[in-house]
């Protein structure tokens, strides 16, 4: 099947969630441009996506909590019973969120988060959960979903950057007050597919490649970064920022993941609503 990519430059990094008429369908598949998913996660999510249109559904959880100590809130990427936030890096979420995020956001968030390059992800995640009253949904075990930290000489990720960690921690506490509430709301949710984890050959499961990335496949993009360097001048970065450009803008529909359809999904819900989440 043939589908058109198109490369959209725009400056500002919540132009990542501009509302560009090219995306005609409802799904909306964000990915960073160092993420690394399998099609079987690709496809698992969207099968999950399609139950719950109005959440975000995807791979990298976090959470907040509130540090009497400081009388702030806090952001954490530990590991817990229940998390508040899916990050945009690898995650899927309904097209209408945004038009809202561009449209309905009040002028200072946006220009919080172009000032600082950072936290359009958690921006899009307080809007989410404010109007919809509803948490996101992370979806199987994966803990590591970004690429291996780079060689020596080369630009690392934000992520790796205790500065970009603690702009996060300021940005939770922004968007707060400027709402003037916490919207987000805690889940102890996990959505898996059947048979996920059992001990059962590989053969009867829907989605074989769950939660595994090949060696073969790393060292396939370890490869293709050595190739890219030593031919045109290019870099391997620059060529996975374009196509990263282009995920931003690509959508899916129902059409695109023909193996979707007679997917089996684990969807047992338990989400924490107590008051004090709410608050």
């Amino acid at each position: 099947m043939s589908i058109p990519l198109h490369i959209i430059h725009q400056p500002g990094i919540s132009q990542r969630f501009s509302p560009h008429p090219l995306i005609q369908t409802e799904a909306i598949l964000s990915l960073d441009e160092d993420t690394l998913l399998t099609t079987d996660e690709i496809d698992f999510a969207f099968h999950v996506w399609t139950n719950f249109p109005d959440r975000i559904v995807g791979y990298p959880a976090r959470s907040h909590y509130w540090d009497d100590a400081k009388g702030t809130w806090g952001y954490t990427s530990k590991w817990t019973n229940d998390y508040s936030i899916v990050l945009t890096g690898a995650a899927l979420y309904h097209r209408y969120f945004n038009y809202l995020y561009t449209e309905w956001l009040s002028p200072l968030l946006l220009k919080t988060v172009d000032q600082s390059h950072n936290c359009e992800d958690i921006l899009m995640n307080f809007l989410v959960s404010h109007v919809t009253r509803r948490p996101p949904i992370k979806v199987t075990q994966r803990k590591q979903y970004k690429e291996s930290p780079p060689a020596t000489g080369v630009a690392r990720s934000p992520w790796n950057d205790p500065d970009h960690f603690i702009q996060r921690q300021t940005c939770l506490n922004t968007f707060a007050a400027v709402f003037g509430y916490m919207p987000l709301l805690r889940s102890n949710t996990r959505l898996d597919p059947v048979l996920f984890k059992d001990p059962v050959s590989n053969l009867r499961k829907k989605y074989r490649q769950i939660d595994h990335i090949h060696r073969s496949k790393l060292l396939a993009i370890k490869d293709s970064h050595e190739s890219v360097q030593c031919s045109g001048g290019s870099t391997m970065e620059t060529v996975v920022k374009i196509l990263a450009a282009v995920f931003v803008a690509t959508v899916l529909t129902p059409d695109d993941f023909d193996s979707v359809a007679a997917a089996s999904v684990l969807a047992v819900f338990e989400e924490d609503a107590r008051p004090e989440n709410i608050a």
